[in-house]
């Protein structure tokens, strides 16, 4: 907006000459219209804002415009006092555009209202025909309803355009025959001549004519066509073209009617304006009606105006006007307007009169809302209006100095219309102008006026004696109020409170503390364990329980916070629905989340598992597994999938062949082992058995490592990862694939690893019987039991780590966070379910198998030095699997790898829950092998030992890495932990890698290079073995030389471990040098030969035991007869044989294949067949509208939906205009609809505000204020007849009260009608017309001879007088008397007062038939007599013989006027008398001047009949809305229904209104509103595809519907127009409400990152945001953080816990880290540790720990204090019991301590301190004696030490 002065200057350099137009005056200059006026210089702007600038009047160009608004203009200046400027508009329009605030409001093509005004400088408008323009109007308000202007009521009279004719030619036609020259039908040739009374077209001077060639008559138009066709005048037209006329003009300058185109001589005169204005309207009614026309057009506007005033001629004109007010022109009477008719081109009926409005803008009402008031009380009549026209005709004189002496000659009609100084409005109050300052009373008015309320105030209403006004009141506690004008206080939102009054601002409630309700003094503290997040919370629900609890009740803002234990991460204000949803409104910070590693159900969210292994368990929300996982806790793939590393993938069929071919091959490979692994045995290895000693230990290293990757231990992320990739060593094949053979069971998949072990043996032991049955031509592939044996021994041995730990899965069961238990390879499975039980018997099983063979190798081990001396070969051979790797003195050392790994195994079952003893009992375990390992150096390759004993180290390493890892947080140990477990699982690979390699050369050297590789094995044994051979022989003959007893000697001289030595040697010689010599056994040893001997019988071993032992042919011969090969010689080297055989059985492989079996099974289809989904069949609407009642919908307020309610009038016309209504909402814009009835108009009125009892008039239930409504339309509303109390209902609920949205289209009458029957006679006998009242005159007429005489009627059937309103006494009776000076019908009951007077019981006659009663007409009326002091008046005055009487009843009201033919009182539209046909009387226009003085004598004012509609409606529906805006129906229409209701006795008026719809489909199509036309609010919806779009390229299926939360509704214009589409909330905004116009910028303290926001998130914790609409938050420095969320400011940042700021200048920050003695809480300052206070609360004030102290100065300088009690900390410079100095160490001068507090001194104590020190120095006086005293005495015991030369030699 522009300033103050700019606007001035603009407008008085834009429109000088209107501006001194408007404002001169014959009064002399600064003189005022009424002496008490107030003059310029007092008079008041009106303010808004900042900006303060005169009231704008936007006058009309034309005289009735200019004349009422000069009246306004006087009383806003000197009534009112405002300041007033003027400003001129050409058309109505420009009104709208210019209270609109657009900048060129006369410039048709550009408005100048840009993308849309924001306020404007006018104010109010008078004379606007708003009927014209409706549609602009309607799209003002659309388009800019923030500044369009306000209809504020009628100017009180109707613009009116018609055919006039003179005064004087109207009284010329009366006087001489009684002829209405003003009423159509004495215009009639049949009956009447009335070119008698008027000129002849032949004495017109035609140069004042126009010809006709210049006229409408000679356009061809349709209107000229439809004359043709109604009235067959062709031969007044001239055809121009195919169907296209114009008029034929007999001369060149006028058209005759048919009624005298023969002879022109008897043709009126009848002149237009302009180029012919209304020219085919004046021909259809000449035409139609028989009238004798001529008409013509004048030449210009001067001959206009002129040319009826020279020749008496009927002639077009409007009024109010004042070109022919001083002919005194009367309007002609027509047939009421026909609107139907004139849609379809019929202009025979009369012109309708046009509303004459006042338009306010939309701030008015704030700006000045006195002014306001005037406007609406702003009432005149069209005699108030002609009587300034006439007096500018006469005097020319300014229109303000003719509003001036209309104001002071009638101020009876003006006075009412200014408000009372003193009677405020809402937003002001009152204030006393002398003392300058508001009053709350007016009992003295002087110097009283209104003044709107200050900040802090609100304005109230005060009712006293004077009536209603406002006054201004301190807002009270609890409220605050920042803007002036305020009708109320705001009470302080919620999360605010106030406990002063009068303030502007509310305060925020402290942490812990909230408050819901508004408008409260104080704030709730939060339940105790609850906190909330940051200061002003609103809500109970804004509490939440503190960080680490969680709320676990289902009941909304119930709390019941409960620890949050492992797996569940609870921060502030966690809650069951935060977890379950995942979400928090507070932000993703404030999300309670189940940890990774841990799931939850959705269900039972508190129930925490723990998973295994932890990745596949992501956390967050409940129910969240990885990749697809499903099952209690995230275990199982579903059916058809398998687990892939990272998600399920589905099942395919090369998995299956995979699995397949494996077992194929393992079968293979367990049938080839037989001849691998039951080679000879030799003492050295060769490479190949170095090769499977290799193997062996790398087996149970990897075992070892995934039986501890099976501990729950907290190992480090690279072992964690390595020990994954070892768990196939424990047959865990989920990674390949296993659960699409097995099949998603639990119990199947771990049944299929547990059955391996026992199935392989099986196998083995089938392979053997079947060979058994092979016929004597394959005798050597027959397999021998004790190989057989030691072939199962060796795979159970090699996987007896792996065998023991599936046994044992079952039985290690892990404990959950929440009680429960699962087994820890299949969490899935909880303990002692049914699942587990099974699992847990089969591992029993299992464990048992396992045990069992552990338990037989045990034995074995023991039993084997016997079995190898003694005839046990075929025993020894079958357990060679224990001893066949290690050194005969060693051999039962076999036994310790099986029986590691049993007892790491058995060390997770027993511990599965205490980690820490997992790793303690795996140490121990390894520890233990190492003793054994290093003492018997077991392995017959050297370096196979040293790899052994160095993995086993490492091993031992590796377990006592869990200790770095277990249990810490910190990042650093984390990392040493990684780097730590990293090096030892290094170090494992290079000793892996060395005995690899080592083995690999020698496999190289043997096989490839043909050496035989034992340098690689044994480098030693080859260089030393014949020197050993040749020193063993030496020795040996040695001994035999030797004496015993000598030998004896000398061994006895030994120590105990050479000694053993030489035993152990000494066995070693007895078993395998010299065998068959006596045995010599020192020590126990299993015999090398035992191994290879052949089996040829039966061999009794331990009793009850018999083994079957097969003939068994020589190795080496068995290699020939399949290889071809030579066999070794039998002395060969061990070496050489031992090799050679083990590369001879390879070969064997080739002839066994007749035991692979043919493998059948069936291949899974996993990918199935596709879901056969039911096709649902939906009906799609294909046409533009709904319907069906399937299709009908519901309007939508919020969260609540409902259907559309309709609000129908209990009367006929009530129903039928209802029911079309209702059936185009449901069936043409698919609403449902439902009904409430109504029985008068002010139901409605209560009943669309939403009160709850609208029909109760005593109590409508509107409480204290309805909220809203489920009715939204009325229809047939007399609002005229209940003006107070429509106006009552708009200011009691201005949130909820309807909304007027104009007329049905037809008026409401109530008149005297006369059936048709009787006017039909009287115009058929003599021309007459009884519709008429002239033609009632018995001057002229007698009417009685068409109607009823009052004597026929049958009494009984009439009310008596006394009991109707004549026998009443009443004002109206009087001014009869006084009107028409009949005292004769009149009875005085007393002074002034009269009632009528019955000449019978039954009736009242007029003063023209009471004579003779069979002269009267008989006039009906209903009730108790309505009207009939208005029909008293009618009748005498203008001298009607009429006899007024009451009917009994209504039966008897609806039957009599059709039994005898009479006049009567009726109202339309109504049904009762329309069988008759009945014809309305016409008398002089409505003269409510007249009325107002009781004076009823002209015709009833037409009662416009309303439609309302609902305040939020066009929110809801604006479609609905939209369709009552265009919903206009004429009274024939209406007229045609309620016919239609009169044949049956109970009317269907929805069939009635059907019918009708279907028959005039033409009358209301129009009314449907385009369904892509959307209204602010909504947008535009694509209903098939139930999305909103943002183009209507392609309307097909669009439809408007409210935006949504998150959406705003924003215009779009295109080739069709304007619409509106719902448009996503931009970044930095929200919208939690739908139907919105805008999105609400994100408040400070507030962001949104996301488009389509409902709501903004609040700043986290260390952020602000201190702008409004961001979509982002500030960090807060570095260094500080903030107290809450939801900061708007950089001063809510402040230092962090444990430090201070140490900046003096406010928002700079410096902080510091607070020492010992300083207690630093968030948000600490020194400003606050200096004042011991914190705007953010006792909690977070810093002060000096107790014991400690600081000075003021310094207080960042602490001291400790000793003792601490002298320092109680708090505040700086703060001891205790009156200390001081640094610290706190001394009293005053003075001043001495006692205990807590320095006290004075006193005399006594003075003395005392003198006392002590007179005893003191004496004390030490005295002590030189005595200390003298002491040494002599000493000096003399002494004794005398002689010198060295006195001591004798």
């Amino acid at each position: 907006m522009v300033s103050h002065l700019r606007w001035l200057l603009w407008l008085l350099s834009t429109w000088p000459g209107f501006s001194a137009e408007l404002n001169s005056t014959n009064v002399s200059s600064g003189s005022t219209c009424f002496p008490d006026g107030i003059v310029a210089a007092r008079r008041k702007n009106v303010t808004n804002g900042a900006e303060s600038y005169p009231l704008g009047l936007y006058v009309m160009d034309w005289a009735a415009a200019h004349a009422t608004s000069a009246v306004a203009q006087i009383l806003l200046e000197e009534k009112l006092g405002y300041s007033v400027v003027p400003d001129m508009g050409i058309s109505t329009p420009d009104a709208f555009f210019a209270l609109a605030g657009c900048l060129q409001p006369t410039n048709t093509t550009d408005r100048g209202c840009g993308s849309g005004p924001t306020g404007t400088y006018y104010h109010i408008s008078l004379e606007g025909w708003t009927l014209g323009y409706i549609e602009m109007w309607k799209e003002l308000q659309q388009t800019f309803p923030a500044t369009a202007p306000r209809l504020v009521g009628q100017m009180g009279y109707m613009g009116e355009v018609s055919t006039f004719i003179p005064k004087s030619a109207q009284a010329k036609a009366y006087e001489a025959e009684g002829r209405s020259m003003d009423f159509y039908r004495d215009f009639n040739v049949s009956w009447n001549k009335p070119w008698r009374y008027f000129g002849s077209p032949r004495d017109v001077d035609k140069t004042r004519l126009m010809r006709c060639e210049l006229t409408t008559l000679n356009r061809a138009s349709p209107q000229m066509r439809v004359y043709g066709e109604l009235l067959g005048d062709w031969d007044g037209l001239v055809m121009e073209g195919s169907g296209e006329y114009r008029a034929k003009c007999m001369d060149d300058y006028f058209w005759y009617s048919p009624a005298c185109r023969g002879n022109s001589s008897e043709c009126v005169l009848v002149l237009s304006g302009g180029t012919g204005w209304s020219l085919e309207e004046f021909m259809q009614k000449a035409a139609a009606f028989s009238m004798p026309w001529a008409l013509c057009v004048a030449a210009n506007w001067s001959e206009y105006a002129s040319l009826p005033f020279d020749y008496t001629s009927a002639f077009y004109w409007w009024t109010p006007d004042p070109t022919f007010l001083r002919i005194d022109p009367t309007k002609m009477f027509f047939p009421p307007h026909d609107g139907r008719a004139w849609n379809l081109g019929d202009r025979s009926s009369a012109n309708q009169a046009v509303a004459i409005d006042k338009f306010v803008s939309k701030d008015l009402e704030i700006l000045a809302p006195d002014a306001e008031d005037l406007v609406k009380a702003f009432m005149l009549d069209e005699k108030s209006v002609n009587e300034m026209l006439l007096d500018s005709i006469d005097t020319a004189d300014s229109w303000r100095s003719i509003a001036c002496r209309w104001l002071q000659g009638n101020p009876a009609l003006w006075e009412s219309w200014i408000p009372d100084k003193s009677t405020c409005f809402a937003q002001f109050g009152l204030f006393h102008e002398l003392d300058n300052k508001f009053v709350k009373s007016r009992e003295d008015p002087t110097h009283l006026t209104c003044r709107a309320c200050p900040s802090g105030f609100f304005s109230q209403e005060l009712t006293d004696g004077v009536g209603v006004t406002f006054i201004c009141e301190e807002c009270p506690v609890g409220s605050s109020q920042a803007s002036g004008a305020s009708l109320s206080c705001l009470p302080c939102a919620a999360g605010e409170y106030q406990d002063t009054i009068g303030s502007l601002s509310c305060k925020r409630c402290p942490f812990a503390a909230y408050q819901d309700i508004y408008g409260s003094s104080g704030c709730k503290d939060c339940p105790a364990g609850t906190t909330t997040l940051g200061v002003g919370s609103s809500s109970l629900a804004d509490c939440g329980c503190e960080s680490g609890s969680i709320n676990i009740a289902s009941e909304a803002m119930v709390f019941n916070c409960s620890t949050c234990g492992e797996g569940l991460d609870c921060p502030t204000s966690s809650s069951i629905a935060n977890l379950q949803s995942a979400s928090s409104a507070a932000g993703e910070n404030f999300v309670p989340q189940i940890a990774a590693g841990y799931f939850a159900t959705k269900e039972e969210p508190m129930m925490i598992y723990k998973c295994t292994p932890a990745v596949k368990c992501p956390g967050g929300k409940p129910g969240v597994c990885a990749g697809g996982l499903e099952g209690i806790p995230c275990g199982v793939c579903p059916v058809a999938m398998t687990w892939s590393e990272t998600r399920c993938k589905t099942c395919d069929g090369g998995t299956m062949t995979a699995w397949g071919c494996a077992g194929l091959i393992g079968a293979l490979g367990l049938a080839v082992a037989y001849h691998v692994v039951n080679t000879s045995m030799t003492a050295q290895a060769s490479p190949f058995q170095a090769a499977t000693m290799c193997a062996n230990i790398l087996v149970n290293v990897f075992q070892t490592i995934a039986i501890l990757g099976m501990m729950t231990v907290a190992w480090p992320q690279i072992f964690q990862a390595t020990t994954e990739r070892f768990q196939v060593f424990l047959l865990d094949f989920e990674r390949f694939s296993l659960s699409c053979l097995a099949g998603p069971s639990n119990v199947q998949r771990w049944t299929f690893s547990a059955v391996m072990f026992p199935c392989a043996a099986l196998w083995l032991l089938f392979l053997q019987a079947s060979s058994q049955c092979l016929p004597d031509r394959f005798k050597q592939l027959r397999r021998k039991l004790p190989k057989t044996l030691n072939t199962i021994g060796v795979f159970l041995e090699a996987g007896f780590g792996t065998m023991s730990a599936v046994g044992m899965q079952p039985l290690m069961c892990y404990l959950h966070p929440n009680g429960l238990y699962s087994v820890l390879n299949f969490p899935s499975v909880i303990c002692r379910s049914g699942e587990h039980i099974t699992m847990a018997v089969l591992g029993v099983v299992l464990l048992s198998f396992a045990l069992a063979f552990l338990a037989s190798c045990l034995v074995a081990s023991w039993k084997m030095p016997s079995w190898s001396l003694g005839n046990g070969h075929a025993l020894v051979q079958s357990f060679r699997f224990l001893t066949s790797k290690f050194r005969m003195n060693a051999w039962w050392f076999g036994v310790l790898l099986p029986l590691r790994s049993f007892l790491l195994s058995l060390a997770v079952v027993v511990a599965t829950n205490l980690p820490p003893a997992q790793s303690a009992a795996g140490a121990i375990v390894l520890a233990l092998y190492s003793p054994f390992q290093i003492l018997l150096w077991p392995w017959k390759v050297p370096y196979i030992n040293a790899a052994d004993l160095w993995l086993n180290a490492m091993l031992l390493l590796l377990v006592n890495s869990s200790v770095v890892v277990e249990g810490t947080t910190a990042d650093d140990w984390k990392e040493f932990g990684t780097i730590y477990s990293g090096m030892i699982l290094s170090f494992i690979a290079l000793g892996a890698c060395f005995m690899i390699l080592r083995t690999a050369a020698a496999l190289v050297q043997r096989h490839l290079l043909k050496n035989s590789g034992q340098e690689w094995i044994d480098p030693e044994c080859r260089a030393i073995s014949g020197k050993a051979a040749k020193a063993l022989k030496r020795c040996a003959q040695d001994l035999m030389e030797m004496e015993v007893a000598t030998l004896e000697g000398e061994v006895m001289r030994m120590n105990a471990s050479d000694l053993k030595i030489i035993t152990s040697a000494i066995t070693l010689i007895s078993m395998e040098i010299c065998p068959s010599s006596e045995q010599q056994l020192f020590h126990t040893r299993v015999a090398l030969q035992s191994f290879n001997q052949r089996l040829t019988r039966v061999t009794n071993v331990d009793p009850g035991i018999v083994l079957k032992m097969a003939e068994d042919e020589d190795e080496d011969e068995l290699s020939d007869r399949n290889v071809g090969a030579t066999s070794p010689a039998r002395d060969q080297s061990d070496e050489g044989e031992g090799d050679q055989g083990d590369l001879q059985r390879l070969s064997l492989v080739h002839s066994h294949v007749w035991f692979i079996p043919i493998l059948a099974g069936s291949t899974l289809d996993f990918e199935g067949r596709p879901i056969d989904q039911v096709d649902t069949c939906q009906d799609q609407i294909g046409c533009h509208f709904v319907l069906t009642a399937e299709g009908r919908r519901n309007v939508s307020n919020g969260a609540e939906s409902y259907p559309l309610g309709l609000y129908v009038m209990d009367w006929a016309a009530g129903y039928a205009t209802s029911a079309v209504a209702q059936i185009l909402l449901e069936e043409k814009l698919g609403y449902v609809v439902h009904r409430g009835i109504g029985i008068s108009t002010p139901d409605a009125f209560f009943a669309l505000a939403g009160c709850l009892q609208p029909t109760n008039s005593t109590d409508r239930g509107c409480g204290s204020g309805p909220t809203s409504t489920y009715y939204h339309i009325s229809l047939e509303g007399w609002t005229i007849g209940y003006s107070e109390l429509w106006t009552e209902v708009q200011q009691n609920f201005p949130d909820t009260a309807p909304r007027l949205t104009g007329t049905m289209g037809y008026n409401g009458e109530t008149s005297i009608f006369i059936p048709k029957t009787a006017v039909a006679r009287a115009y058929e006998a003599e021309g007459r017309s009884m519709d008429f009242y002239r033609d009632f005159n018995v001057s002229w007429n007698r009417p009685w001879q068409y109607f009823g005489s009052a004597s026929d009627v049958d009494t009984t059937r009439l009310m008596r007088c006394e009991d109707t309103t004549l026998a009443r006494v009443s004002s109206l009776m009087r001014v009869y008397g006084e009107l028409t000076g009949d005292w004769d019908g009149l009875v005085m009951e007393g002074p002034g007062e009269y009632r009528a007077k019955c000449m019978d019981d039954y009736f009242w006659y007029s003063p023209a038939c009471r004579g003779n009663s069979s002269e009267c007409v008989l006039v009906l009326s209903g009730g108790t007599g309505w009207s009939l002091e208005e029909f008293m008046q009618k009748g005498a005055v203008h001298n009607m013989p009429l006899a007024l009487c009451v009917a009994a009843n209504w039966s008897e009201y609806a039957s009599l006027p059709s039994d005898y033919t009479s006049a009567f009182y009726w109202w339309t539209p109504d049904p009762t008398f329309l069988r008759i046909d009945p014809k309305k009387m016409m008398w002089p226009p409505h003269d409510r001047r007249q009325v107002a003085r009781g004076d009823r004598t002209s015709a009833n004012a037409d009662t416009p009949i309303d439609k309302y509609v609902s305040q939020d409606l066009g929110v809801l529906a604006p479609d609905a809305e939209e369709l009552m805006h265009a919903y206009l129906l004429d009274i024939r229409a209406v007229n045609d229904m309620l016919v239609d209701g009169l044949e049956a006795s109970a009317p269907d008026y929805r069939e009635i209104a059907c019918r009708w719809l279907q028959a005039n489909r033409e009358l209301w199509e129009s009314w449907i509103p385009d369904k892509s036309k959307c209204f602010a609010q909504f947008g535009l919806f694509h209903e098939l595809d139930k999305r909103f779009v943002k183009t209507r390229a392609d309307p097909t299926h669009l439809t408007c519907r409210a935006c949504p939360s998150g959406f705003f509704s924003k215009e779009l214009e295109d080739g069709s127009g304007v619409t509106f589409i719902c448009e996503e909330c931009p970044i930095g905004s929200s919208q939690a409400s739908g139907a919105s116009l805008s999105c609400l910028p994100c408040a400070a303290g507030e962001y949104q990152d996301t488009t389509g926001s409902l709501s903004c998130k609040r700043c986290p914790f260390a952020t602000y945001q201190d702008a409004y609409g961001s979509s982002n938050c500030k960090d807060c420095p570095a260094g500080t953080t903030t107290l809450g969320v939801g900061s708007s400011s950089l001063e809510d940042c402040g230092c962090k816990s444990g430090s201070i700021n140490l900046a003096e200048a406010p928002m700079i920050f410096n902080c510091s880290r607070c020492g010992e003695g300083l207690d630093c809480p968030t948000s600490s300052s020194i400003a606050n540790l200096q004042s011991a206070s914190s705007a953010a609360g006792e909690d977070f004030v810093p002060q000096i720990a107790a014991g400690y102290f600081a000075s003021e100065e310094e207080p960042m300088k602490v001291y400790k204090c000793a003792p601490a009690n002298f320092c109680p900390g708090g505040r700086p410079g703060t001891c205790t019991g009156g200390l001081e100095g640094i610290p706190c160490g001394v009293c005053p001068m003075a001043m001495t301590w006692k205990e807590t507090r320095c006290e004075e001194c006193d005399g006594g104590t003075m003395t005392a301190w003198s006392l002590a020190a007179v005893t003191g120095l004496a004390g030490l006086a005295i002590s030189y004696h005595v200390v003298s005293l002491g040494r002599d005495s000493r000096s003399a015991q002494t004794p005398h030490r002689p010198q060295q030369d006195q001591v004798p030699t």
